[in-house]
């Protein structure tokens, strides 16, 4: 797995990235090798990208022309993936994933909109909705050979995200 490319799919809400965030340091933790790039909504972007887990974003704009999303597209199929983790679920996120060059498209076994249709395989144990997400997130482990399990503190880099004046 020496430099797997990494695409995750996580690009709003606030609340959900940051739990997104928990669990994909947990994983570069025990498998460094990963090279990460994520698609996320422009607003959150300069979050996302101040992790240093995190090698690369791409950004999603929600609302726009078609050549914006046309734009996007070419941007997530600019690589070639070894894994497409799709960690929100949506219909735009599944679209997103079936139209990326990965080896493993991933996502949840809880994923609406008909998502699941996107992906290859869906990571186990992710259908109880009581579950917390970071609990549901961490499953995507197992791709990895992992534990599913998080290990860890998010550490915030200070002054790594300033606000718009």
């Amino acid at each position: 797995m020496k430099g797997a490319k990494v695409l995750i799919l996580m690009t709003s809400p606030l609340d959900k990235i940051v739990h997104a965030l928990r669990v994909v340091d947990s994983i570069k933790r025990r498998r460094p090798e990963l090279e990460v790039t994520w698609v996320v909504r422009r607003v959150y972007e300069p979050l996302v990208a101040s992790f240093e887990f995190v090698d690369r974003t791409i950004v999603f704009r929600r609302s726009g022309a078609l050549m914006k999303a046309w734009g996007l597209v070419r941007e997530i199929r600019r690589e070639r993936y070894d894994f497409v983790l799709d960690f929100e679920g949506h219909a735009r996120t599944g679209a997103m994933c079936f139209l990326a060059r990965g080896r493993r498209k991933v996502g949840l076994k809880s994923a609406r909109e008909g998502a699941t249709i996107c992906y290859g395989e869906v990571v186990t144990g992710t259908s109880c909705s009581r579950e917390h997400l970071v609990e549901q997130l961490q499953e995507f482990g197992s791709v990895f050979g992992l534990e599913a399990k998080v290990e860890g503190n998010l550490a915030f880099a200070s002054g790594a995200v300033s606000p718009k004046s």
